[in-house]
């Protein structure tokens, strides 16, 4: 997605904010939804794993991003983009997601919390 306060195309995951009283794993699911069109067949313990939490930027705020693990997805909608945002997505190989972060390719924090936290689980 194109990021204007960076000037470049940055790799990132779906995400978003959860609306005030909507269970956080919830609204990962429905950002996933509208971003991919993608959500896992069934919603358990097996497809859906809490990784943790990352601060966004804690010298301007408390604002904090809760990283889910999904698996088991398909296709299950059209991507529902909000207005003046344009995405494309990817499936990516484990190895290139580590070169890319290792190389600075991928410098987004919720990207590479993401990856330390599957690397540190022993997931990728």
């Amino acid at each position: 997605e194109y990021r204007h306060g960076v000037g470049e195309v940055v790799w990132q995951v779906p995400g978003g904010l959860a609306a005030p009283g909507e269970d956080l794993q919830a609204a990962g699911l429905r950002e996933l939804l509208e971003e991919t069109g993608y959500a896992p067949a069934t919603v358990d313990d097996e497809t859906v794993t809490y990784l943790g939490a990352v601060w966004d930027n804690p010298g301007f705020g408390v604002a904090i991003s809760h990283l889910y693990r999904v698996r088991g997805l398909a296709p299950a909608a059209v991507t529902n983009h909000d207005h003046g945002e344009y995405v494309t997505f990817a499936w990516v190989a484990p190895a290139w997601l580590k070169e890319a972060v290792l190389s600075g390719e991928i410098k987004d924090r919720v990207v590479v919390a993401a990856v330390a936290y599957l690397l540190l689980r022993g997931e990728l």
